[in-house]
């Protein structure tokens, strides 16, 4: 039954150690880092869904749209009719012109395959799931590997549970099932989906991963500056990306098959040092492992010049680590980050400014924090 207003809140994730490599079965970790996307779901008085997204980092405008659900939930189709979403449409329309349209539909695609998933998932008639007003607000920037299209799905899950009394209990077996649900609705967008993202999202953290395996450790957390391109093509962003990339070391894989084994070992072995360093604290040979995992990126392509110019840059002013964090990008779209450990604090200063000087946008995060929580407010 639907009562009041609720929100769900998820964190950006980092991989660590392990990105591509683990679709070949090789260990990858990931972390939970301190910037959220939330998503907040309250009744409106139509027969329509209106989505509201404010100020998403590297879009720099807010969007609106009206979405009717189908009877079957098969698709989702605009509809503002009544006055007051016409206006709201309007005042839409003119802070967001450019992505009319198929694009317009596109910023939306999560949210849409989520509301789909879930009332297919409990046969929820569309006339219940109508009379929303979802508003998501969001840290996280766009297509810049640190999780944001998992922490849509898995707020948005999170979300709709709480809101319609399905499970409002903020437990790990609650966060278990948001994630495998969440997982679900990325492959209903992409195809495929690894279970790292929403599995980070969902319970914070660190997320040791290997194949289907995905293990909760306990591990200290640190801080690390996050440097990702600053501007990029809205609409290539949710096309180009981690299928693309993927392919492309797919491709050297079965070009070498016998190099890229030992790519995967090193990976898998890169990635069990590196959980080793941390649980000692020995941020020195973290550090290390960093430049190491970088080294296998650049090894299969996905290391743009951009990006590799970030990973320079911070080494030759000191850093202990530094290298692309995600599906990384290509010189085409320059999309992504990077992930640096500075060695003090004062090399941290130096360092952002240097990245900033270079058009990057920086942010100063802390590993290893809470998953999702959800409430009633």
């Amino acid at each position: 039954m639907k009562r009041g207003v609720v929100r769900a809140t998820a964190p950006a994730k980092l991989i660590l150690f392990g990105e591509h490599f683990v679709v070949y079965g090789a260990k990858a970790l990931a972390t939970a880092i301190n910037r959220y996307l939330t998503v907040e779901i309250s009744p409106l008085n139509q027969k329509c869904v209106l989505v509201e997204a404010e100020n998403f980092p590297s879009l720099h405008f807010s969007q609106r749209a009206f979405f009717h659900l189908s009877s079957g939930g098969e698709r989702v189709e605009e509809c503002a009719k009544e006055s007051e979403a016409e206006s709201a449409e309007r005042r839409a329309e003119k802070s967001a012109e450019k992505w009319r349209g198929e694009k317009k539909e596109e910023s939306f695609i999560y949210v849409r395959a989520a509301l789909q998933y879930f009332q297919e998932k409990y046969d929820i008639p569309a006339e219940e799931m109508e009379g929303l007003r979802i508003k998501i607000t969001s840290e996280i920037p766009i297509s810049a590997g640190l999780g944001s299209s998992a922490a849509t799905c898995v707020a948005m899950i999170a979300a709709l549970n709480e809101y319609f009394g399905i499970s409002s209990a903020n437990s790990e077996d609650f966060r278990q099932e948001v994630s495998r649900d969440a997982r679900e609705v990325e492959r209903l967008v992409q195809g495929a989906a690894s279970p790292t993202d929403t599995a980070v999202a969902s319970h914070g953290g660190f997320v040791l991963v290997e194949g289907e395996s995905v293990k909760n450790l306990e591990l200290p957390s640190f801080e690390m500056l996050v440097a990702s391109s600053h501007c990029f093509p809205f609409d290539a962003s949710l096309k180009l990306k981690t299928k693309h990339l993927v392919e492309r070391v797919k491709a050297k894989k079965e070009k070498f098959p016998s190099i890229f084994s030992h790519f995967l070992k090193a990976a898998s072995e890169i990635t069990e040092e590196g959980v080793k360093a941390l649980k000692n604290r020995d941020f020195r040979t973290f550090g290390m492992l960093l430049n190491m995992n970088h080294g296998l990126l650049n090894a299969v392509g996905v290391v743009p010049k951009n990006l590799g110019a970030f990973v320079a840059t911070a080494k030759r002013l000191g850093a202990l680590g530094a290298k692309v964090t995600g599906a990384g990008s290509t010189d085409e779209i320059s999309v992504g980050s990077v992930l640096v450990l500075p060695q003090t604090p004062e090399d941290a200063c130096l360092i952002e400014g240097a990245l900033k000087a270079e058009g990057a946008r920086v942010m100063r995060v802390k590993a290893g924090v809470e998953g999702l929580r959800s409430e009633r407010i």
